[in-house]
C-alpha cells in the first residue's frame, strides 16, 4: 500500500470502522460499471490511495480517490464528512487520463 495523507487515512479509518455511504450517484455509477459494494469498500481499506483532490473554496470537501485492490480497472472517489466515509463516484480507469507505474495508477500530465 502506497503512503497516505491524512485525508486518507481519515476516510480509510471510517470505512474500517464501518462508518461507509454511498451517494445516489455512487450507486448509479456502480451498478452502470458492474461494481458491487464489496469491491468499493475493499478499495477504500486496501487498495492505493492515487490522488487528493482539494477544492479551491475553503468549505468544500478533500476528495481523496483510492484504485481497486489488486488491480486497476476502477478508482473510488470519497470524501470523509462527519466521520463517515461517504462515496461520491466509482470511475472507470481510462488509458488516456492515467499510467499505471508499478501496479499504481498515475494521473496522466494535462
Amino acid at each position: 500500500m502506497s503512503s497516505q495523507s491524512i485525508p486518507g487515512q481519515l476516510v480509510r479509518s471510517c470505512a474500517l470502522q464501518g462508518n461507509v455511504r454511498f451517494t445516489a450517484h455512487a450507486l448509479e455509477r456502480m451498478d452502470e460499471r458492474q461494481v458491487v459494494a464489496d469491491e468499493v469498500l475493499d478499495a477504500i481499506r486496501n487498495g492505493n490511495e492515487i490522488e487528493i483532490q482539494r477544492s479551491a473554496a475553503e468549505d468544500q470537501d478533500i476528495r481523496v480517490l483510492f484504485q481497486e485492490a489488486g488491480g486497476v480497472s476502477f478508482y473510488v472517489v470519497t470524501v470523509c464528512r462527519k466521520l463517515t466515509c461517504l462515496v461520491v463516484s466509482v470511475c472507470l480507469t481510462r488509458e488516456e487520463s492515467w499510467d499505471v507505474v508499478q501496479g499504481v495508477l498515475r494521473r496522466r500530465s494535462r
